[in-house]
């Protein structure tokens, strides 16, 4: 099926309740009025309403760069911190002959998307209750809300760096629950546990992506990877300790979206293999 052809609008309205709509060269997801949505959902809950909001007034680019990929067949496809799972449900619209891996440690998110892909009918997206780590461990994910669409960290390796960030996080807000919580590297997953070499990679863990590249040692070499799009808090890496992971792997850095203010530094930078 040709891209063009696509339905985005029917199929986001029964995934996510709003409204999907393709404009000139952009993607727009259109909110409904938040009455409706809350009333649909049953939810209660504005958090909710709020993150549908910000796949169009955060993160257009990220739409547009899911949208550039190969139209190779077979393509495989990791949303890390994947949240209530718009960017990979936009993906599987887009993309016919694609998998999806929707890694999601907030079992609050991770439940939303169980059931979405269940009413849907989303066959190629996986969703998974784990958190992408540096190394194999049990720690707990650390919830600053209790609600869908919230965020958390799952453990402390990198808590005074992220007492840094001009963003809410447990650390900063402070802890409402912790979870136990099973945390696997990419590796491990890939080459003991026989998952499929991703293509793409979406990491977005709200500070703890370099303990996600951490360990991706090994993945980082495969050439079946192809870009990596990456969320980089620079007040979180301010010595540029992601760059330096990057430089010694076969990538460079193809584009750079602020998605944040001058006052909240917030980067999207996108790694490309040469």
């Amino acid at each position: 099926m040709e891209r063009s052809k696509i339905d985005y609008k029917r199929y986001l309205l029964k995934f996510f309740k709003y409204r999907y709509e393709r404009l000139t060269d952009k993607l727009m997801i259109i909110q409904r009025n938040f009455r409706e949505v809350q009333r649909e959902l049953n939810s209660g809950n504005s958090k909710l309403d709020s993150r549908i909001d910000s796949y169009i007034t955060a993160e257009p680019e990220t739409i547009k760069w899911i949208e550039s990929f190969s139209s190779d067949s077979n393509l495989v496809f990791y949303d890390i911190g994947s949240n209530i799972g718009g960017f990979s449900i936009i993906a599987s619209l887009i993309h016919e002959d694609i998998q999806i891996y929707s890694f999601e440690p907030n079992f609050m998110n991770f439940n939303y998307q169980i059931k979405a892909c269940r009413d849907n009918k989303l066959l190629n997206i996986f969703p998974l209750n784990l958190a992408i780590n540096g190394k194999n461990e049990f720690n707990f994910f650390k919830y600053d809300r209790l609600n869908v669409g919230s965020k958390g960290t799952f453990g402390e390796e990198l808590k005074e760096q992220m007492l840094n960030s001009q963003y809410s996080n447990p650390f900063k807000r402070g802890i409402s629950y912790e979870a136990g919580l099973l945390g696997v590297s990419l590796d491990s997953l890939v080459y003991e546990f026989n998952f499929e070499v991703p293509n793409y990679i979406k990491i977005d863990v709200d500070g703890n992506e370099l303990l996600v590249l951490k360990g991706a040692k090994k993945l980082l070499k495969d050439e079946k990877l192809r870009e990596i799009y990456i969320e980089i808090d620079d007040e979180i890496y301010s010595n540029n300790e992601i760059e330096s992971l990057m430089s010694d792997y076969d990538f460079e850095i193809e584009s750079t979206f602020n998605v944040g203010t001058e006052k909240k530094p917030m980067r999207m930078v996108l790694y490309v293999r040469q």
